[in-house]
């Protein structure tokens, strides 16, 4: 007998026990429903296809970018394409990187992996270019309903399963969790069907894979003869960071063994070494090739001479008379004491001559006795020269050699020695300066190699525009009048505006075989 009445159950309640049971049977094959999907969508979303099996071998570049995604802000911000030339549409380009797009970021953000790879062939026109990155789960999950996205388009390519953006858009291509994607249909088919000999090395993938430093880019390019620069270079490496207010850039290049043969005698001594400062200014150079300037000039003169073909020091010394074939070989003897420190420093330009003039100053490692030895070499000027001509001067009290030219001090070349250097100026001015403050070539310079180069933008363009307006305005100008000229200064002086500082160092590989360093840009903060 039962221990209630079931007189006293009423229908509601027994529905709510119906309902009650139907959900005690539905949960075990909803979980199971659940982890079959679950199942399913990890088998789907597996990592299946290694970077190697879609990358082939000998291609001309191979360029990895490093977090595009999330570094896009800085790179598209970055003044440093204020400063490209409008032809290039940089500032243009930048400006469509950094906007939102259409597609929702969360999702660019899951299509494309942190890595991604550019390789290719075309270095004129980039049309072969094959783009690879790895999709996260949820990236490979959405790429899975293109079918319900508008324009992308089905291509079965017999059997590889293409897909093309849009009716002249790229074609791409899913295996595993890769994404490959090219404007080049047939580019795209060879790297789906690659067999293992056509394949990119692992040694060499797992180099440019390798952990990364701060830059976003990297890579290396193959050149061959058809290419740009590349009958001096067989390749060129590279890694590169852009911020908001400043670009790096490092490479290393290796020559071809015809250049590599011309330039040994230049580079054959050349070591990284610390570079000693140029004097302060609008463009400053700094070298050190381990060679004297007379050396430098022989080699370099070699290098675009025909073998038949007399040295120029022979051929000025054919054509003058015998006092002044000593002359010189003595002045040729001199450049063999100078150096193998150089630096030089344009300074200004001085539109207060009869002519306006570039302020150069220079200063070499020198044998300070051969160089006493040869200024008084010169001899005294003639007794009846006036003070304007131009004959040697040399003062032994200041140890100092003057040229005076038609004009004003400015323009009035001056030597003299400070310590160990020699000293040289196209303006008298300068070198006195310059002589009598020795401590500005004397600063802590943090630089290493055989080469620093430093130019400062915006006081140097304006320094040039400033003399374009007033040679413009007295018809000085071929091809521009006072009016003309302005809109060229303008354009300039925007261009150089956003830039504070260029700098380059370069070293020689120790064997001579290339070079390698860095060019910087510093911007002005906004």
């Amino acid at each position: 007998m039962s221990s209630y009445d079931d007189r006293l159950i009423t229908p509601s309640l027994r529905r709510r026990r119906r309902r009650s049971g139907r959900r005690g049977c539905i949960f075990p094959y909803l979980l199971i429903v659940l982890v079959i999907l679950g199942g399913f969508l990890a088998w789907y979303t597996r990592d299946s296809h290694p970077l190697r099996h879609l990358l082939p071998t000998g291609q001309t570049y191979n360029i990895v970018l490093v977090d595009i995604i999330s570094n896009r802000s800085n790179i598209s911000q970055s003044r440093v394409w204020e400063a490209m030339p409008d032809a290039f549409a940089t500032e243009q380009m930048m400006a469509s990187l950094g906007e939102h797009t259409q597609v929702p970021e969360w999702v660019i953000n899951n299509i494309i992996g942190p890595t991604c790879f550019l390789t290719g062939n075309d270095l004129d026109e980039f049309g072969d270019v094959l783009f690879l990155t790895r999709m996260t789960r949820v990236g490979k999950i959405i790429e899975a309903f293109h079918r319900f996205f508008p324009g992308i388009e089905p291509d079965h390519a017999g059997g590889l399963k293409l897909r093309r953006l849009s009716e002249d858009g790229p074609y791409y291509a899913v295996r595993g969790r890769l994404l490959a994607l090219s404007p080049c249909r047939e580019t795209l088919i060879k790297a789906l069907t690659l067999t293992d000999d056509h394949r990119i090395p692992q040694k060499t993938l797992d180099t440019a894979l390798g952990e990364s430093g701060a830059e976003q880019v990297r890579g290396i390019i193959s050149l061959g003869p058809e290419d740009p620069l590349g009958d001096a270079f067989k390749s060129l490496s590279f890694a590169l960071r852009i911020e908001p207010l400043s670009a790096q850039l490092e490479f290393r290049t290796l020559l071809t063994p015809d250049w590599e043969a011309k330039l040994n005698p230049i580079l054959d001594n050349a070591q990284a070494v610390r570079l000693d400062p140029p004097v302060e200014g609008l463009i400053e150079v700094s070298a050190n090739l381990g060679i004297t300037l007379s050396e430098v000039w022989s080699a370099t003169e070699a290098i675009f001479r025909d073998d038949d073909e007399p040295s120029a020091w022979d051929t000025w010394k054919d054509a003058l008379e015998e006092d002044e074939q000593a002359e010189l070989e003595l002045f040729q003897a001199l450049l063999g004491m100078i150096g193998p420190g150089l630096r030089l420093t344009w300074r200004d330009i001085d539109q207060h001559e009869m002519f306006p003039l570039p302020t150069f100053v220079a200063t070499a490692d020198a044998r300070p006795g051969t160089v006493i030895g040869f200024f008084e070499s010169l001899g005294p000027p003639p007794e009846d020269a006036m003070p304007w001509e131009s004959f040697p001067r040399y003062d032994p009290e200041q140890q100092r050699l003057t040229i005076p030219m038609i004009g004003g001090p400015s323009f009035e070349p001056t030597f003299g020695l400070i310590g160990d250097a020699l000293v040289a100026s196209t303006s008298a001015m300068e070198a006195d300066t310059l002589l009598s403050n020795p401590n500005e070539t004397t600063t802590p310079f943090p630089y290493q190699g055989n080469l620093f180069i430093r130019v400062r933008p915006v006081p140097s363009v304006n320094e040039l525009m400033d003399t374009g307006r007033l040679l413009a305005s007295q018809n000085l100008l071929r091809g521009h009048s006072a009016e003309s000229f302005v809109q060229t200064a303008d354009l300039w002086e925007r261009k150089a505006a956003p830039l504070d500082e260029l700098t380059a160092v370069i070293a020689v590989d120790e064997d001579g075989s290339g070079f390698r360093g860095e060019l910087a840009i510093t911007c002005v903060p906004f």
